[in-house]
């Protein structure tokens, strides 16, 4: 379901996911505070990248499947998509999905090919490139 919400915004965004998740509970994003960690992780690996150059990234979020060896089918978990605007991160899309057992949360980050240069560039910056003999 495509939408626009301000991470700020509290209230709509819990509607939302109780909206989308119904009565599942577990395996599911149920609050902001776990899309305010997701965005927590997405920013640590964006910081090599300067603030004033986040505008327009977008990431995926799913949390982990179940973790017992004794569940033996797939779980329905939530995935939400998220994008940085000017200054702040907006919720643009929530949905349903299928988690299975022992999967590992995925954060799935997209980023545009000048934001991928700038990321090599600083990457490489501090280091010396030996001109070819």
């Amino acid at each position: 379901m495509r939408i626009k919400l301000n991470i700020q915004n509290n209230s709509a965004i819990n509607a939302e996911l109780l909206k989308i998740n119904g009565r599942a509970e577990s395996f599911t994003i149920s609050c902001t505070k776990q899309i305010l960690e997701a965005i927590k992780k997405a920013e640590e690996k964006l910081a090599v990248l300067p603030k004033s150059q986040w505008q327009g990234i977008v990431f995926s979020y799913v949390p982990a499947g179940p973790t017992a060896r004794s569940y033996k089918f797939n779980a329905t978990s939530t995935v939400v998509r998220v994008e940085r605007g000017a200054s702040d991160w907006f919720l643009v899309a929530i949905g349903k999905v299928a988690v299975s057992p022992k999967e590992r949360e995925r954060l799935s980050i997209e980023i545009t090919p000048d934001q991928s240069s700038e990321i090599q560039r600083r990457a490489v910056a501090e280091f010396y490139v030996k001109p070819k003999a």
